[in-house]
């Protein structure tokens, strides 16, 4: 399967096999401390079938909001991370750091080439075991953002790191043991972080709480089920599950955990939370798509945008304006989905309540890698290898080429109204959206 043209399946299969691999040894430096806590810091395709459950509160033992680190080791800080268990994740080995500045290298960015104005990359200058990173989570803060990466490191282990908006190390988990599970985030949002371990039993369990409570006294939640795709506001979580079919949200407010199965469809793919809500693509029907929607009032996911025969090959919104592709059912000879279009609405989270308008073609898409945020969508075009960026109010767009030198595109992960971010496989982009020039306006 060529991961440039069609849907994301292959990567969750690498996903959970990186997961579930067996435990070998621990990284130099670590030391465990048992029992010790860590302070601080419609469409009329049928409706799903749901399972409703209350988490059990609390924590069964401390996780840090600190750091990751080794110990001088291929370019990491010298000093001791102060690593101490956590007794949230069972699954795999976690601890979390008391000293987050000697955990990891900080993040540090350094201009792209002449030819790509206003781009900056993230300088990987310590020895890692393949991809550095994994997807950004990225939110706004003060001058900058902060952003939640699964860093790589020496011998094949992995780290969770919360980078503050200077680049500094905030917070950080590893395992103690290579290849024994995968970090997703931490995910950081206006006021609550996520952190999350997969593989083993159970198969994911996750903690959030705010940025001085997540360490001390976390939320602890667990997941029946492994997944591939991770979406999440303050008080929100929503997951594919690796299985590419079913769709998980907790949500904060009511402490209530549900996953959604398409009992007469075939999957629901591409979580994005927004608001109280979480839009999602539903395929009733192989390589057909639709768009649904979860509600915190309902705590249902329900029939949102439908074209049939035609698809909706994407949904996302910024919380004032919902916007999502269209194109003829069926690809073209070389794997690309069929020439579409952008359309969209003020916010809506009823079907009845969407106003659809036309705006302008789309790009060539495969898989599809998009997002938006404050008035912006953006979205990776396979064919010419540019993301492009629409202003979503009177939408003037801008295509933005990547550096070749970092290889393929992997995520298109936040965009606002001055940057976007994305990653690649051989480190992390951040392009000035006012360094793009006067853009084209709609046809």
């Amino acid at each position: 399967m060529n991961r440039h043209r069609r849907p994301r399946v292959v990567l969750a299969l690498v996903l959970v096999a990186a997961a579930s691999r067996g435990c070998t040894s621990e990284p130099p430096g670590a030391t465990s401390s048992p029992g010790t806590t860590v302070a601080g810091g419609g469409g009329g395709h049928g409706s799903s079938s749901t399972t409703t459950t209350t988490t059990s509160g609390g924590s069964s033992g401390a996780g840090g909001i600190a750091g990751t680190g080794g110990q001088g080791i291929g370019g990491f800080p010298a000093g001791d991370p102060g690593w101490q268990d956590v007794g949230w994740a069972q699954q795999c080995p976690t601890q979390v750091a008391t000293n987050p500045r000697n955990a990891a290298p900080p993040l540090r960015w350094q201009p792209c080439a002449s030819e790509f104005p206003g781009c900056e990359r993230v300088t990987v200058d310590w020895e890692n075991s393949g991809m550095p990173f994994g997807r950004p989570f990225v939110v706004r803060w003060k001058d900058g953002h902060r952003i939640g990466l699964d860093v790589g490191y020496p011998k094949g282990f992995r780290m969770g790191v919360l980078y503050e908006w200077d680049g500094s190390v905030l917070a950080a988990w590893h395992f103690k043991v290579a290849g024994c599970g995968s970090p997703v985030g931490p995910i950081p949002r206006e006021e609550h972080v996520w952190m999350g371990v997969q593989g083993g039993t159970p198969p994911s369990s996750y903690v959030t709480g705010t940025y001085t409570g997540v360490g001390s006294a976390p939320k602890l939640l667990s997941f029946g089920t492994p997944s591939q795709d991770w979406s999440a506001t303050d008080s929100t979580l929503a997951l594919q599950a690796s299985s590419g079919l079913a769709l998980l949200v907790y949500d904060r407010i009511d402490d209530v955990v549900g996953t959604y199965n398409p009992q007469n469809g075939l999957s629901y793919d591409h979580p994005f939370a927004v608001a109280d809500s979480v839009l999602v693509r539903y395929a009733p029907a192989f390589e057909t798509f639709e768009a649904r929607v979860w509600n915190r009032a309902t705590h249902a996911v329900e029939p949102l945008i439908s074209a049939l025969p035609e698809n909706i090959l994407d949904v996302k919104g910024d919380g004032h304006t919902l916007v999502w592709l269209r194109a003829p059912h069926g690809s073209d000879g070389e794997g690309y989905y069929l020439q579409g279009d952008l359309w969209t609405s003020p916010f809506a989270t009823s079907k009845d309540a969407v106003e659809p308008t036309k705006r302008r073609p789309a790009p060539l898409v495969g898989e599809v890698l998009s997002t938006a945020g404050e008035g912006y969508y953006a979205l990776y075009s396979h064919k010419d290898e540019k993301v492009h960026v629409y202003r979503l109010s009177d939408m003037r767009h801008w295509s933005v080429g990547t550096p070749p030198d970092a290889y393929a595109l992997y995520d298109v992960a936040y965009i606002d109204a001055k940057y976007l971010f994305y990653r690649k496989i051989g480190t992390i982009f951040r392009q000035a959206l006012d360094a793009l020039g006067p853009g084209d306006p709609a046809p």
